[in-house]
């Protein structure tokens, strides 16, 4: 059985927060990829694992 963390935290390295975004087939932030790291900084909560 794996053990995970999650954490709550706004500050991801943009090259996985994009190839996250990607992986999962969004688009709309892909020609303008700045505007995807903004909205995590104003989301509410963001967790990580």
């Amino acid at each position: 059985m794996k053990n995970y963390e999650i954490n709550e935290t706004k500050e991801i390295p943009f090259e996985q927060l994009f190839h996250l975004y990607q992986s999962a087939g969004g688009t709309d932030y892909t020609k303008e990829p700045e505007k995807l790291t903004e909205g995590v900084k104003h989301s509410l909560k963001v967790l990580t694992a």
